[in-house]
């Protein structure tokens, strides 16, 4: 029996069909949910310190939480003034809604999200910054061999200042400062793109 190019078309449709029936739904969605597999944290104080080899750290300024994969292991702790966060390699999350200073120490050091009215110590040897906007008053200081990548700074309503401060051997940062907020920006540091946007 001779198969025709209509049932080959026909056979392939089923199959594509019957392929995406039975995957999982979990492998077919683009935005993964992540409900259920986070490990929550509740921030209780003003102070984080972080400690590790190969950190990613996205900040949120409207959370109060630290989130992280069930897939990581790290060793946690917390008393009255601090909350310290050690032996991480991996990814963060970093609600920032009620820390006033966050200390982060590690080899590789991977930052991005939104940082509003806290106090941002960095010590590494390398530090990639990625479309991390600024959009209050807030304190960033890095301490590093090599530095690169991008930092917006929004316009915000209070009386504050930002203040960038880096100490790096090899520097390749841009900050982007909304335009007519100049006066309320200050960046220390060499060789330095400062912009407007």
């Amino acid at each position: 029996m001779e198969i025709t190019y209509k049932e080959i078309i026909a056979g392939v449709l089923l199959f594509t069909f019957l392929f995406i029936l039975l995957l999982p739904t979990d492998f077919m969605t683009s935005k993964r949910d992540y409900s259920g597999t986070l490990i929550n944290i509740p921030v209780s104080n003003s102070s984080l310190n972080i400690s590790g080899v190969n950190i990613s750290i996205q900040f949120d300024d409207e959370k109060d939480e630290i989130l992280y994969g069930t897939s990581e292991k790290i060793d946690f702790s917390s008393d009255t003034e601090k909350t310290v966060l050690s032996r991480i390699s991996g990814s963060l999350i970093i609600g920032t809604k009620t820390l006033k200073n966050v200390n982060i120490s590690a080899v590789d050091v991977f930052i991005t999200g939104v940082l509003d009215n806290v106090f941002v110590d960095i010590s590494s040897v390398n530090v990639t910054s990625k479309n991390l906007l600024v959009k209050g008053p807030a304190k960033i200081k890095v301490s590093t061999a090599t530095i690169k990548g991008e930092l917006y700074i929004k316009e915000f309503s209070s009386d504050g200042k930002v203040e960038i401060i880096v100490d790096s051997a090899s520097t390749n940062l841009t900050v982007y400062v909304k335009k007519g907020y100049e006066n309320k920006v200050t960046v220390q540091g060499g060789n330095i793109v400062v912009k407007n946007w």
